[in-house]
């Protein structure tokens, strides 16, 4: 009897631990896509042309700059809820670009990085969680929940 209350109680411990290990790896937070101020506000439709490649200047002409965080679970949500695929496809994706002579991947940055590349380059577009301190220069192109 002692076992089999031993292993119920084990049972429940890892159970339990699952739950708090998939809670920490997951991200539930609103994600702020930025631009500097010269970039023009985005619809969602307008963020995943610009994640694929397939939107590479802005109205005006610039050329868009795309930014996205090292590899993180923000950045697993960001290309699955934003971009509709999974991070493989989306590295797979651009590979194929970059072998086709149709651009490189983006460049990958820690938060800071992306916030500094978008206040100071011309058309730089980033992502960063929410509540993150944006400074001046730099605003939100998209709320994504």
């Amino acid at each position: 009897m002692k076992g089999c209350i031993n292993r119920g109680f084990t049972g429940i411990i890892g159970f339990l631990l699952g739950i708090t290990l998939f809670a920490l790896t997951s991200y539930a937070g609103k994600l702020l896509v930025i631009g500097g101020s010269d970039v023009p506000s985005l619809t969602k439709d307008d963020v995943k042309n610009i994640y694929l490649g397939f939107k590479r200047t802005f109205p005006d002409g610039t050329p868009v700059r795309i930014y996205v965080l090292k590899e993180s679970k923000l950045k697993e949500k960001f290309v699955r809820d934003v971009i509709g695929i999974q991070i493989t496809e989306f590295r797979a994706h651009w590979l194929s670009k970059a072998l086709a002579g149709e651009g490189g991947l983006p460049k990958e940055l820690d938060e800071n990085g992306i916030i500094e590349a978008v206040r100071r380059e011309r058309g730089a577009v980033g992502f960063v969680p929410e509540g993150t301190p944006l400074p001046p220069g730099v605003k939100v192109l998209l709320e994504i929940e």
